[in-house]
């Protein structure tokens, strides 16, 4: 799956001073019609990213912290898939006593 193209302000526009990023993006998607779905999940990941950085702005992060993000999010990925899997197996054994 390809990861979603960044949203920027339409053709000629740029971003009112002083208003905050995650007012940004939702004026950008609205711009864009996308569902109001679409805006919550964009934004919660806009957060998550910006708490995994210690709340640093993406504007002062670059390509190494958005790896280390994708890094974060697959090791977490890794960790359930095998929990699950444990979880199942433990079913299993817990049946065939």
């Amino acid at each position: 799956m390809l990861p979603p193209q960044p949203i920027s302000p339409p053709q000629g526009a740029s971003p009112p001073q002083g208003k905050k990023l995650l007012d940004q993006v939702s004026d950008a998607i609205r711009v864009k019609h996308y569902s109001s779905r679409t805006e919550k999940t964009y934004k919660d990941w806009i957060k998550r990213y910006i708490l995994f950085h210690n709340k640093r702005h993406p504007k002062d992060m670059g390509a190494e912290e958005i790896q280390a993000f994708i890094t974060h999010l697959a090791i977490l990925a890794r960790i359930a898939q095998a929990a699950k899997q444990q979880n199942e197996i433990k079913k299993i054994l817990l049946r065939s006593e």
